[in-house]
This record gives structure tokens, sequence and C-alpha cells, in this order.
């Protein structure tokens, strides 16, 4: 993430989201920014060849993601990524109590960018946890 946000000029916000288009693209995904779904904005999606949302990304980058949660529902994706920044393990603990994860259809990556941690989680279980290195 890291090697891709550095290549780009502007905000932090404006800088991720444009990583996150050039790995989904790399991927060989056709990506878009700021889909308009239902009346919600996302901030990327990864779309496959059937014109599916295989991933749905929201980057924030202040601690209020919840609303991101949603936000990403409404593309019905396969994954929904959420990139938050926090200093602490709050965002990791709020995962696991935010009830209305329990329902949603989809796996959730959730990115803790300044901790370099990830989380997958599924009906808000934290099933895998992941360090995030630094790319050199």
């Amino acid at each position: 993430m890291d090697r891709y946000s550095s290549q780009i000029r502007g905000k932090e916000h404006d800088k991720l989201v444009e990583a996150f288009k050039k790995i989904g693209e790399e991927l060989g995904f056709v990506t878009q920014a700021e889909m308009l779904q239902r009346g919600a904005r996302v901030d990327v999606v990864w779309i496959n060849r059937d014109g599916k949302v295989e991933v749905a990304i929201e980057v924030e980058t202040s601690a209020q993601w919840k609303k991101d949660i949603v936000t990403t529902w409404e593309t019905s994706p396969r994954l929904a990524v959420v990139l938050a920044h926090y200093k602490t393990d709050k965002g990791t603990e709020d995962i696991t109590q935010y009830d209305l994860l329990q329902y949603m259809p989809h796996r959730l990556f959730f990115i803790s960018y300044l901790q370099k941690k990830a989380y997958l989680v599924e009906k808000a279980r934290i099933v895998k946890a992941y360090d995030i290195k630094t790319a050199e």
C-alpha cells in the first residue's frame, strides 16, 4: 500500500484511494472510484468480468468507520475492505462488539493502517489477523 500511495500526490485519503485502484487493476479487476449505489458513495470498487462488485473499499482517515460498513454493504460485494487510522487496538475491539457485523452477508477485511495490522472478519468474529509489512 505504501509503495503505491507514495507515488501519488495529494491528500492522504485520495492517495490511498488511488493506491487501491492501482492494486485492483494489477489484480485484473475493473476499478471505479466514487461508486454511487442506493444513495451511498463507496470510495473504490473492484468489478469482476461479470460486472459484479467483487470488493468494495472505504478509506477512513478518522476513526469513524462504522458508517463505512453500511456504505460498502450497499454494493453487495463478496468482500468489504475498510481502512481506518488507529494508533491503538480500539478499532479491533470495536469490530468484535459491532452487532451489525453479525448480519453482514460478506466478509470484512479491516485494516488498521497506522498500526500496520489487518483483520479478516466474518459474522463479527476475527477469523485471521495479519501484520502488514512495509514494502521495501
